[in-house]
């Protein structure tokens, strides 16, 4: 039970340190799963978001010693925000 916990432990960790090689590998999951290339590099990217914002946030808590969580996540309520109203006024219907 400890050794399974201490791989899943260093698979955050790893995901966590270098997200860019978790977004690949499930880029070639869903890649298999679907057809479409663009579909499956969205959905990729999608499941990766947080384990990108862990590795700001984990660099950041390092270096600086600013709230850098909020402001990440008022940022992207804010771009959130911005793209719903853009859509609303430009096509008169919400698509997300």
């Amino acid at each position: 039970m400890d050794t399974l916990l201490n791989i899943i432990n260093y698979m955050i960790s790893f995901s966590v340190t270098f997200p860019f090689v978790l977004t690949f590998l499930l880029y070639l999951a869903f890649r298999v799963v679907t057809t479409n290339r663009v579909k499956s590099l969205q959905k990729a990217v999608d499941f990766s978001t947080i384990f990108y914002v862990l590795s700001i946030y984990s660099l950041q808590a390092m270096y600086m010693k600013i709230p850098l969580f909020s402001i990440i996540i008022v940022s992207l309520l804010l771009l959130f925000s911005a793209m719903i109203i853009y859509q609303r006024k430009n096509y008169n219907e919400i698509y997300i």
